[in-house]
């Protein structure tokens, strides 16, 4: 009996070309792949023509941009980062909304649209993400199964005003809250958060730097 793990990290991270469909489309499971990933939930969808669309839909992150399945009867739309300005539906087993807008982004020196899903607004900066997917392949006296998981999330950080980009990293998170950066490393190191590309630390620092901006608005007011 053979085990091998293929890891395979979609989103921005991904080694395939952007405006391509991923390896795993020409896999040999590929058909399964996607059905496993099929989550059809009930939504609206903001087309870029000013088209809104309710109803059911997938969205599948095996494409680099991100593809949108929508049921239309008995037929199925597809819809690409191109064709759409955002998403959002209500995620009964996260119990939270959850949306998702097209924002451009420069991967591999191609100039695209990407959907990202808004993980913290903020007033200043917002915590955007694209979740990563892996797939566990097994061998076993020559048949193959694959298994797909949801790995962590890839994170950016959003400059609300000018519309910038970035991956998230400390150096980038601090440039950024300049203006608060002493109280933010103080928050961090009294929590231990050493790293703020994980979700679960990087909205504590969002929420926190928000709380500070809060405080100074209520300082001003009061003048």
């Amino acid at each position: 009996m053979k085990y091998f793990l293929l890891f395979l990290l979609l989103g921005l991270c991904t080694q395939y070309a952007v405006g391509q469909y991923s390896y795993i489309d020409t896999h040999p499971n590929a058909a399964k792949i996607n059905k496993r990933l099929d989550n059809w939930r009930k939504g609206t969808i903001w087309l870029n023509d000013g088209t809104q669309v309710k109803g059911l839909f997938s969205y599948n992150p095996l494409v680099v941009e991100g593809i949108l399945k929508v049921q239309d009867g008995e037929k199925t739309k597809m819809y690409t980062a191109n064709q759409v300005d955002g998403f959002a539906f209500y995620d009964y087993e996260k119990q939270t909304k959850r949306r998702y807008y097209t924002f451009p982004f420069t991967y591999n020196d191609i100039y695209n649209n990407f959907f990202f899903e808004i993980l913290h607004e903020g007033k200043k900066y917002s915590l955007l993400g694209r979740e990563s997917i892996f797939i566990m392949q097994t061998i076993n006296d020559g048949y193959t199964n694959s298994d797909v998981y949801k790995g962590d999330y890839l994170l950016f950080i959003f400059e609300n005003e000018t519309g910038e980009l970035q991956n998230i990293k400390r150096k980038v998170l601090f440039e950024a809250m300049e203006d608060k950066e002493q109280e933010v490393r103080t928050f961090m190191k009294k929590l231990n958060i050493h790293s703020v590309k994980k979700l679960e630390n990087a909205r504590k620092v969002f929420r926190y730097y928000d709380l500070l901006l809060d405080k100074d608005e209520e300082r001003s007011s009061s003048f």
